[in-house]
């Protein structure tokens, strides 16, 4: 999967669990991409290569603190 699909995949990921709210497609793309280059900067360091679409729970709670 290429980058674009997965930040894609992320934003309509954070859409639906921000209730499928219209107009606020910018936001969510924003934040997707950061999700994305964050785990593509620890997908380097690490292992672990897999898509990150279905991480974003995981990021949701480092930064809700």
């Amino acid at each position: 999967m290429d980058r674009q699909e997965e930040i894609k995949l992320i934003a309509y990921q954070i859409w639906e669990e921000e209730g499928s709210v219209h107009g606020l497609d910018a936001g969510h793309w924003q934040r997707a991409e950061l999700i994305w280059e964050n785990h593509t900067k620890q997908r380097k360091s690490s292992v672990d290569k897999k898509p990150v679409v279905g991480k974003i729970d995981k990021h949701k709670k480092k930064n809700t603190k």
